[in-house]
C-alpha cells in the first residue's frame, strides 16, 4: 500500500504479485505502468520494476507522483532504446480499467489513464513491531530487522530472525534458506551459552569487525 497516497486513491482490494509469478494474462498489452514512491523511488529499483514489466507490455510508464526532482537523471538512465517514460503528474486514484480488466489511474488535472497493470513494491511493515521495539532490535531504512548474516541474528545477542522481516527480497526459497541458518545460529548460541564460550554467530562478528579494523589505513 503506497504510505504517501491518501486512502481514497488506493482500489478496494489492493493485491500486489510477484512479476515473475504474474503478468502473463497482461502479455502483449500495450502499456503498463511502474509507481515510483517509497523504496521504488530510487532510479537502479524504479528501472528494474520496469524491464520486469517489459516483459509484457509494448511500452512502460514510470509514475513519480509528483516528484520531479529526478526526471533528467531518470532520462539519462533510460537510456535510447527502452521503452519508458517518465510521467511526473500528482495522482489521485485508482479504480478498476475497462470491464474490470487493468487499472485506470486519475491525475490532479483531471486526466486519466488506462494501464494493463501497475508495479510497485510496497513499503515493508512489521506486524509485531510492538515487539520490536520492546526488545529494542535495529531495523533498516526499508523497515525490516537488521541481522547479521549467515544465521540472522538481530541487535539483540541470542535472538535470530528469519523470513520476510528480515529480509529485502521477500520470496519462500529465500525465506527457508534464512530460517534453516537461524536456526543453526539459534542451536550454535544455545549450546555455547552453556559452557561460557562464543556461539559461531558471535564467532564470525568478532572475526568481521577485526577485518574491517585491519582494513583502515594507519
Amino acid at each position: 500500500m503506497p504510505l504517501d497516497l491518501p486512502k481514497p486513491v488506493l482500489i478496494k482490494i489492493p493485491s500486489y504479485h510477484c512479476l515473475f509469478c504474474h503478468g502473463y494474462e497482461q502479455r502483449g498489452s500495450e502499456s503498463s505502468g511502474v509507481l515510483a514512491i517509497n523504496d521504488v523511488a530510487p532510479i537502479p529499483i524504479a528501472l528494474h520494476v520496469s524491464r520486469n514489466a517489459a516483459r509484457f507490455t509494448k511500452s512502460v510508464t514510470i509514475y513519480t507522483n509528483g516528484d520531479t526532482s529526478n526526471i533528467d537523471a531518470f532520462q539519462a538512465a533510460i537510456g535510447l532504446t527502452a521503452p519508458f517514460t517518465v510521467d511526473s503528474r500528482r495522482i489521485t486514484k485508482f479504480v478498476l480499467g475497462p470491464n474490470q480488466l487493468g487499472i485506470t489511474i486519475h491525475f490532479e488535472d483531471g486526466t486519466t489513464k488506462n494501464e494493463a497493470f501497475l508495479g510497485h513494491k510496497p513499503v515493508s511493515k512489521l506486524k509485531s513491531d510492538f515487539l520490536v521495539k520492546q526488545l529494542g532490535l535495529e531495523t533498516t531504512p526499508q523497515g525490516e530487522l537488521k541481522t547479521s548474516p549467515p544465521f540472522g541474528e538481530t541487535s539483540l545477542s541470542g535472538c535470530f530472525a528469519a523470513g520476510d522481516n528480515s529480509s529485502f527480497l521477500k520470496t519462500t526459497p529465500n525465506a527457508v534458506n534464512a530460517g534453516a541458518n537461524s536456526a543453526a545460529g539459534v542451536a550454535s548460541h544455545v549450546q555455547s551459552a552453556m559452557y561460557g564460550q562464543k556461539s559461531l554467530s558471535e564467532a564470525m562478528q568478532a572475526m568481521q569487525a577485526m577485518q574491517a579494523m585491519q582494513k583502515k589505513p594507519a
